[in-house]
C-alpha cells in the first residue's frame, strides 16, 4: 500500500513537472523538493513497517556500547550536522543536543517505538531532505560516481545503499 502511494505520488509529480514547463525554477525547484522528500520519507516508512525495531534497536545499542568514547564522539559530530537542522519540539522531544552523551543517546534509542519513528519522519522538513539528498549527490560527483544517470536511478542506488548498510550492522 505504501509502495503504491509512494509510485502514484511520483508519478503525478513529473507529470506536474512537465507540465508546468513554463514555470519559474524556483517552483520547480519546489516540487523536487517534495517529491524527493516524500519519496525517501514513503521508502523510510515502508523499510520500518516490515523490520525488525527490536533487532534494529539492539544493533545499533551494541554498537554504541562497543565504541570507544572518542569513536562516538566524531560520530556524533558527523550526525549532528544533520540533526541541528531539525524542528526544535523534535530536537527537544529527543533531547537531542550538540553535547549528548552516549548514555542518553542509548535511552533515547532504547525508548522509541515504530510510532514515534513515523511521526519523526513526518516532521522532518522536506527542505533539509532534499538539501540532504542533493549533498549526498555532490560527494557522489566529486567522486565521479555515474554524473549521467538521471535523479530516480541515483535514489534508488542511494536507498540501496542504505538499505545495505543497515542489514549489515
Amino acid at each position: 500500500m505504501i509502495m503504491r502511494m509512494s509510485v502514484c505520488l511520483a508519478v503525478s509529480a513529473v507529470i506536474f513537472m512537465l507540465c508546468a514547463g513554463g514555470a519559474g525554477a524556483e517552483v520547480r525547484s519546489s516540487v523536487q523538493d517534495r517529491l524527493a522528500s516524500a519519496t525517501l520519507k514513503s521508502l523510510s516508512k515502508a523499510y520500518l513497517a516490515t523490520a525488525d525495531l527490536e533487532e534494529l534497536k539492539t544493533r545499533n545499542i551494541t554498537k554504541l556500547k562497543a565504541m570507544d568514547e572518542e569513536e562516538y564522539q566524531e560520530r556524533y559530530a558527523l550526525a549532528y550536522d544533520t540533526l541541528k537542522d531539525l524542528p526544535d519540539d523534535l530536537k527537544q522531544r529527543y533531547a537531542i543536543t550538540e553535547h549528548m552523551t552516549r548514555e542518553q543517546a542509548l535511552a533515547q534509542i532504547s525508548a522509541l517505538d515504530k510510532q514515534q519513528i513515523y511521526e519523526a519522519i513526518d516532521q522532518v522538513p522536506d527542505e533539509l531532505v532534499a538539501r540532504k539528498l542533493q549533498e549526498y549527490f555532490q560527494q557522489e560527483d566529486a567522486d565521479n560516481k555515474d554524473k549521467n544517470k538521471n535523479i530516480l536511478s541515483r535514489v534508488g542506488d542511494l536507498w540501496k545503499e542504505v538499505t545495505g548498510e543497515l542489514g549489515r550492522e
